[in-house]
């Protein structure tokens, strides 16, 4: 349920927030944070630039 409701919450692409959600979960269950987080900011900075060059 709070799957979903991250992958709502997350805007025009549910789908890929709900699965990036899950690979973020697995990573924190495996005691991995520090992967986690530098896959959140690789993620954050790769859908900003395709932002920017939908412009």
């Amino acid at each position: 349920m709070s799957l979903v409701i991250f992958g709502l919450l997350h805007g025009g692409l549910p789908i890929t927030a709900m699965s990036m959600g899950i690979i973020f979960a697995v990573l924190y269950h495996k005691k991995s944070v520090l992967t986690g987080i530098i896959l959140h900011i690789t993620w954050n900075l790769i859908v900003g630039f395709l932002k920017v060059l939908s412009f």
